[in-house]
């Protein structure tokens, strides 16, 4: 019996079993990976080419891409399409595909994320009082890992067991001092994701800076000028 109320928007590419990429459904594009033998621990490159582009069989190979297309079929003829208002009301449920290990199909997963993830609520400030955030559709819902407050002084008490409770069970656990947040703990899948965001907002920046008008200054000069 087929899912109900899912839709697959990242689907996985095999070479004769073995993954090399993922189709983004959303975009209509394929993202073929490289591996770079260093599992993972760098960004992979990667391929992109539109799912109509004729460059796409050659790109693939004549029987990966006969594979993909009969995938594809079956997909669009017995699976869910994705419905952005249906996701935040919580009757679909978007499936990514992809590898954190080797960096694979990450990308299209984390646009999305943005896309979906909840706005920030109201939290306090002490200096201005609470500040407002815009609050999400009242029926959305998140599947996340549930977060579990404790205060520091429990923490140390039970500290090998938050250990398990992060590590293998994936909740995250935020410790309060005097009764307010101090730090967070969180599994490594977690940290792998916002290390992974703060690179391509960095990157987001470096793009905006380098297409700003003005002359570019060599890297000598800036040293010299520095005392570097």
């Amino acid at each position: 019996q087929a899912q109900a109320n899912i839709a697959k928007c990242a689907w996985p590419i095999f070479d004769n079993d073995v993954f090399v990429g993922v189709y983004d459904r959303l975009k209509r594009d394929v993202h073929l990976f490289e591996r770079s033998g260093d599992r993972g621990a760098t960004r992979a490159d990667e391929t992109i080419v539109g799912i109509e582009d004729p460059a796409l069989i050659h790109a693939m190979g004549e029987s990966s891409f006969d594979r993909l297309m009969g995938e594809i079929e079956l997909l669009d003829a017995a699976g869910h399409s994705y419905d952005h208002a249906r996701v935040f009301d919580g009757t679909l449920t978007p499936v990514f595909f992809g590898s954190a290990l080797t960096n694979f199909g990450i990308e299209p997963f984390l646009r999305e994320f943005l896309e979906l993830a909840p706005s920030p609520g109201p939290r306090e400030s002490t200096a201005r009082g609470p500040r407002q955030g815009r609050p999400p559709p009242a029926a959305a819902t998140w599947n996340g890992p549930m977060r579990h407050r404790l205060p520091t002084t429990k923490a140390r008490e039970q500290f090998a067991d938050l250990l398990n409770e992060v590590g293998f069970k994936g909740k995250r656990v935020i410790l309060q001092r005097h009764g307010k947040d101090f730090v967070a703990m969180v599994p490594t899948e977690d940290l792998a994701l916002l290390e992974e965001l703060e690179e391509r907002l960095d990157l987001q920046a470096i793009r905006r800076s380098l297409a700003e008008p003005g002359e570019s200054i060599p890297w000598t000069k800036v040293k010299k000028d520095l005392n570097l």
